[in-house]
């Protein structure tokens, strides 16, 4: 049976006058985990993974 739970699954976030570091930071700060900076243009993207490894 599939849960929510056994879900892995990415969230794109849309933060328009935000830049990418301290809107990553925040979402750290409530699900906790990990968070990891992976740079270079043009998306300078940075991942949150949760403690469970989601």
């Amino acid at each position: 049976m599939i849960t929510l739970q056994s879900l892995r699954y990415g969230v794109e976030l849309e933060c328009g006058g935000h830049s990418r570091e301290p809107v990553a930071r925040a979402v750290q700060s409530v699900v906790g985990g990990t968070l990891r900076y992976l740079g270079g243009a043009p998306y300078d993207p940075w991942y949150v993974t949760a403690p469970d490894g989601r």
